[in-house]
């Protein structure tokens, strides 16, 4: 399902990329839920939230 991009989401090339890297990984198509979760958890370990 295509993600619009509409500008002013400033983070959503950062979250396809994470959300790409990870699915490669497991050998399966990109969530972008399961993407948004993950950088919430590193964020939240970075101190960032």
């Amino acid at each position: 399902q295509p993600v619009p991009i509409n500008g002013q989401d400033g983070y959503q090339a950062e979250l396809m990329a994470l959300a790409a890297r990870h699915s490669l990984r497991l050998g399966r198509p990109v969530r972008l839920d399961e993407a948004r979760q993950l950088q919430q958890l590193a964020a939240a370990a970075e101190g960032g939230v």
